[in-house]
């Protein structure tokens, strides 16, 4: 499908300096630039209470997770008309011209794009007139213009997306064009057509459903998982990460200001209850070694005459010798895939047989040096058969950077 998107008004692209969409939809991929969008954000907090900028200051995690809403809805509606086997926005074209004429028609079509140009209008690749004659990958561009323009709408009356209105209010356009007349006729004419989703709605109906089920961004980031989960597969990384930003951003955090202490109310957040495993009479009596498990395969390797580079090599003359000495728990550091990004910045910065560090990472599954799941499988059968038990740490916040 055509790169559809996320419409800004002209004022707003030429004061804070978007020559480019914030964001784009192209086939199934939703690109959202996060720097841009930090920029973006911080930028309009800059301005916060002033005539071309938000009530109050934003986050650039809640802009994003607008934007990736908004884009969702055009991938449904692309969807639908696959659905459909029609451009459902083109033919709506024509009972808005039939219904309102021609020149109403066009009318709001040219007042759209002159308020909230496309990319290539505001970059003046193309004139307005050239762009609306245009077919982009064999759509109409005209038919674009009205998807768009409903998205528009929809956006509008999004109450989550109230602190944006900034960007996108349609006040204007409403008043210099037949733009409610016209909406009332695609509604209309949606409502003929067959219903489409897991509730079996028009088009309407179903791109409005996330924002009457939630007045929040990550209700209806968690509607739309539920929901339409199932047409969103190439989404979910993106959605689950949306929500994990909006989390984080809406915990209570001391602001350092100076002045009186703020009193932090942590009750409007999701119950966290403590999971712990149920005391065992083993536990008092344990004694724990701890190896960084890099290290150690590397010393064994010194102290028996010959290489050992995975758990499986690890001798049992060495296990027997843990065990004699009192041990009863082998608790093992490094275990996991480890970033190779972690190792190539270590080395940029002068140290050659630097390893990547163990606390970065590119996944939890046992590394493939070590010999993988199979290797530590017989490590700990092993160990077990001379009373050692095996544990060892993950810290699910550490992540390398690819």
């Amino acid at each position: 499908m055509p790169t559809m998107e996320f419409h800004i008004n002209r004022a707003i692209r030429d004061e804070y300096g978007l020559e480019t969409a914030l964001f784009s939809i192209s086939g199934n991929v939703i690109l959202i630039d996060l720097r841009r969008t930090r920029s973006f954000a911080a930028q309009c907090n800059e301005r916060a209470g002033q005539k071309n900028g938000p009530e109050k200051p934003i986050a650039a995690g809640a802009l994003a997770a607008m934007g990736l809403i908004d884009e969702i809805l055009h991938y449904m509606a692309g969807l639908y008309c696959k659905a459909a086997q029609t451009d459902v926005f083109a033919d709506g074209l024509g009972r808005i011209a039939e219904k309102l004429g021609d020149e109403a028609s066009a009318g709001l079509l040219d007042l759209f794009s002159d308020f909230f140009p496309p990319q290539k209008v505001y970059a003046k690749e193309m004139s307005r007139p050239d762009y609306l004659a245009a077919r982009i990958d064999g759509r109409s561009c005209t038919a674009m213009s009205l998807e768009e323009i409903m998205l528009l709408a929809l956006a509008n009356l999004n109450r989550a997306f109230k602190p944006f209105v900034f960007l996108f209010d349609d006040a204007e356009l409403g008043k210099k064009s037949a733009y409610h007349p016209a909406l009332d006729e695609l509604r209309s004419y949606l409502a003929t057509l067959a219903p489409f989703g897991p509730d079996g709605q028009t088009l309407w109906d179903l791109l409005r459903a996330p924002a009457l089920a939630s007045d929040t961004l990550d209700g209806q980031l968690r509607f739309i998982i539920e929901r339409w989960g199932a047409f969103l597969s190439p989404f979910m990384a993106r959605l689950l990460t949306a929500l994990d930003v909006l989390k984080e951003e809406n915990k209570p955090a001391w602001s350092g200001a100076p002045g009186p202490a703020e009193v932090l109310e942590y009750s409007r957040l999701d119950p966290e209850y403590e999971r712990f495993s149920a005391d065992q009479e083993w536990m008092p009596r344990c004694v724990l070694l701890a190896k960084s498990a890099l290290v150690w395969l590397y010393q064994l390797s010194k102290t028996y005459g010959r290489e050992i580079k995975t758990l499986d090599q690890i001798p049992d003359e060495e296990l027997d010798l843990l065990s004699r000495r009192g041990f009863t728990g082998l608790w093992l550091i490094g275990l996991w895939e480890r970033s190779t990004a972690s190792r190539t910045i270590k080395q940029w910065k002068g140290n050659s047989e630097a390893a990547a560090s163990a606390y970065s990472l590119h996944d939890y599954d046992i590394a493939g040096e070590l010999g993988g799941w199979g290797a530590l499988t017989s490590l700990r059968d092993r160990c077990f058969r001379r009373g050692i038990r095996l544990g060892s740490d993950m810290v699910p916040n550490h992540t390398g950077i690819d």
